[in-house]
């Protein structure tokens, strides 16, 4: 069996939801700073996509693992 990428992971998936959030901060303080709403937005938008992948990414994750679960069971 190969070996995983840490990012093709579960953990991993969240870990990038994570940083994405984490990122997305500076674009939050230097918009505001500047009066720029632009940069502004495209914070936001970062912080509203990091937060929710997270839940996406898990939902996802247990949905196949419960059809692989129900295979097996089956046959």
């Amino acid at each position: 069996m190969g070996e995983k990428s840490f990012f093709k992971t579960k953990v991993g998936h969240q870990t990038l939801a994570g940083f994405i959030t984490i990122g997305s901060f500076p674009l939050l303080y230097y918009g505001q700073l500047n009066g720029n709403r632009g940069i502004m937005f495209i914070g936001l938008t970062f912080v509203v996509g990091g937060m929710l992948s997270s839940p996406i990414i898990k939902y996802l994750h247990n949905g196949t693992g419960m059809k692989k679960k129900t295979m097996k069971e089956n046959t």
